[in-house]
C-alpha cells in the first residue's frame, strides 16, 4: 500500500466498526475493522506534510486482538486494535 493516499477515516462509536478509505491511480479501496478497542491517529507531521502511506504492519496478534499499524509518509503512525480486519489484497 506504499504511496496510496489516505482520504477518509470513519468510526461508528456505538458498534465499534470503522474504515479507512485509500486510493491510488483512480482505484479506491477500503480497510475495514470491527470490534475496535483502540484507534490512535496522530496528525503531527514530524517528517513534513503528506497524505500518503509509507508502510503497513499487520494485522498481527496483540493481547487477544489484532493490531494494525500504518506509518504515513508524514511520520505519523496510525494504530488500530480490533477484533477483525478486512484488508484489500496487495495490488488489488
Amino acid at each position: 500500500m506504499h504511496d496510496w493516499t489516505l482520504s477518509l477515516v470513519t468510526i461508528d462509536w456505538i458498534s465499534g466498526s470503522g474504515s479507512l478509505q485509500i486510493r491510488r491511480d483512480g482505484q479506491e479501496r477500503e480497510i475495514r475493522f470491527q470490534g475496535t478497542q483502540r484507534l490512535v491517529m496522530p496528525r503531527e507531521f514530524p517528517w513534513g506534510h503528506s497524505i500518503s502511506i509509507n508502510t503497513v504492519d499487520g494485522p498481527v496478534q496483540f493481547q487477544g486482538k489484532l493490531q494494525l499499524k500504518i506509518e504515513m509518509q508524514s511520520g505519523d503512525v496510525i494504530e488500530i486494535i480490533a477484533d477483525r480486519f478486512s484488508i484489500p489484497a496487495a495490488g488489488a
